[in-house]
């Protein structure tokens, strides 16, 4: 799954005109699926009757036929109702496909028990049939660690039973996207971790591990059960449907019943990413009464949140962590791995690392060039992104290239991130507890085995004293967002009462004008640039009329899901 062609998407910082057509999402699949397209689909992907996309023939017609695809159709081309000879006919989701027990073992599917096969044929044969699964899904009244109050972000527990059901539904789940051709990209165009990421079940599940917490239910004692990924605990969540997340990204539940599916897998992560830039606000929590009833899975985490500003506005209760679980977990309703990462405010080891580290997403991580979104609340927390005017003549021109410009300017390569300050993890690998940047703490994050993936951290390199524990290399980073995006935070400066270079420099941005940025803009830069952004919308005395009107627009068409 190649994903350069996002890259070509970057509109140049210097041209933020107006003009342009419509903003419809569809409009623009030219924009990033023509220029080299994926593996696995693509141009070449073709659109069913019934509204699905189907999945292309890659083959020549003298080519020999594909074993495994042809394991995909049964007698007269009907859905097969069993997974084994799917799996017999294609290893690589044979050997994806593995099952952590409780006790830490590892099993690939062809060395599961009649029972689990069967099971998942159940799960399975359950959502081909459009019916209820027959599963129990959790309950986060009685799941949660004992004694800890919902407003404590902790983790859930899973018998060994309910456990394989949640990641059995989860690969029934993916195994129905890819048999089904329900989208213009192959699990086997996935590099191997990617597929893992998909179909076996440490995503999803973590084993208890023996330690001296208290908080772990008896059910779920080492060996014996499971609970939440340490990825998850700082906003306790689980997957039971597959179709939950699936009804968002493929349109009935979302922005007026607009499908989000691209005709690429790169194109379709635009949209996700759009979807949360529209849809998503920052929460602060919630109380006891209120999360167990919303918070938890992901169906209730894609309700509006009660009372919220605009009626329809999705929760993100946890901040990043919270939204980069939503963000991933719609990308694995279309077989679109999206891996968690913890990232750092600052390259230091003071406090327990998951009470000190953000949320963010790494995308295509199993290839060379992958891309990655330090920190979710970019999107969406931060106000940063682009503004377009109701009628597609705004700052950006049109949505599409609104979007566009969104998704080049927070989805950065290695090389770009580390440009910027931030020094990228090698190989993404786990943080393990009491190991570098695991250190400290013990109590019931102890439990696991270890934290999830590590993505990195912002080197420290402050220059004076505003920066208030954050790096100033991150601070510049949001700077230059900010000149690329024509922020909202920079035209209000600009626009302000005070001394805008004054307040640049030393109040708004931290320090991002001091020499140690690797990209140094002055005062004027800035000043240049707000003008350029706001000469569409008549300047200064527009912004607050625009503002308004871009609001009630992209948060009055966020339709409840």
């Amino acid at each position: 799954m190649r994903l350069a062609m996002v890259l070509a998407m970057v509109v140049v910082a210097a041209g933020c005109g107006g003009g342009g057509g419509g903003d419809d999402v569809e409009a623009d699949a030219a924009v990033d699926a023509g220029a080299g397209g994926d593996a696995g689909g693509g141009a070449d992907a073709g659109g069913g009757g019934d509204g699905s996309v189907m999945m292309a023939d890659a083959a020549s017609p003298d080519a020999a036929p594909d074993p495994c695809r042809l394991s995909y159709r049964g007698a007269g081309g009907a859905p097969v109702r069993t997974l084994g000879p799917v799996m017999a006919a294609c290893p690589d989701l044979a050997a994806a496909t593995e099952w952590q027990r409780p006790d830490g073992t590892r099993v690939p599917y062809p060395s599961w028990t009649v029972t689990e096969r069967a099971r998942l044929d159940e799960l399975y044969q359950a959502l081909l049939d459009d019916r209820a699964l027959p599963l129990t899904c959790p309950d986060p009244t009685t799941q949660r660690a004992t004694g800890v109050p919902a407003t404590r972000a902790s983790a859930l527990y899973f018998s060994a039973t309910q456990g394989f059901d949640l990641y059995a539904a989860q690969v029934a789940g993916a195994l129905q996207v890819e048999l089904g051709g329900l989208v213009p990209w192959s699990l086997h165009d996935l590099a191997p971790s990617e597929r893992r990421w998909l179909l076996a079940s440490d995503s999803l599940l973590s084993i208890v591990v023996p330690s001296q917490a208290t908080e772990v239910p008896a059910y779920a004692a080492p060996g014996v059960g499971f609970q939440s990924p340490a990825r998850r605990s700082n906003a306790p969540s689980y997957l039971c449907d597959p179709r939950d997340g699936r009804r968002v990204a493929l349109g009935p539940g979302n922005l007026a019943g607009r499908s989000l599916l691209g005709a690429s897998a790169a194109e379709t992560l635009r949209n996700l990413t759009w979807w949360v830039a529209s849809n998503v606000y920052h929460g602060a929590g919630a109380t006891d009464a209120v999360l167990p009833a919303y918070g938890y899975s992901l169906r209730e985490r894609l309700r509006p949140w009660p009372g919220s500003a605009t009626g329809s506005g999705v929760n993100a209760v946890f901040g990043c962590q919270s939204a980069a679980h939503i963000l991933s977990d719609l990308g694995r309703s279309v077989n679109l791995p999206l891996l968690l990462v913890g990232t750092m405010d600052l390259d230091r080891r003071s406090g327990h690392y998951l009470n000190r580290t953000h949320a963010g997403l790494a995308y295509d991580f199993g290839h060379a060039t992958p891309l990655y979104l330090q920190h979710v609340d970019d999107l969406y927390a931060l106000q940063d992104r682009a503004w377009v005017a109701p009628a597609g003549a705004g700052l950006f021109g049109t949505r599409a290239t609104e979007q566009a410009a969104l998704v080049a300017a927070k989805w950065q390569t290695r090389a770009q991130l580390e440009a910027s300050g931030f020094t990228v993890a090698p190989d993404l690998g786990p943080v393990l507890p009491g190991v570098g940047v695991g250190v400290n703490g013990r109590g019931i994050y102890e439990t696991y085995a270890d934290y999830g993936a590590y993505l990195g951290a912002w080197r420290d390199g402050r220059s004076d004293a505003v920066a208030l524990g954050f790096s100033s290399y991150a601070m510049g980073y949001w700077a230059e967002a900010q000149y690329q995006l024509c922020g909202a935070h920079l035209l209000r400066e600009y626009c302000g009462p005070s001394d805008f270079a004054t307040r640049l420099d030393v109040v708004f941005y931290g320090g991002a004008l001091a020499a140690d940025r690797p990209i140094v803009r002055t005062a004027a830069d800035y000043a240049a640039r707000s003008q350029a952004c706001l000469a569409p919308v008549g300047g200064c005395a527009g912004l607050a009329g625009y503002e308004a009107s871009w609001r009630t627009t992209v948060f009055g068409s966020a339709a409840g899901n």
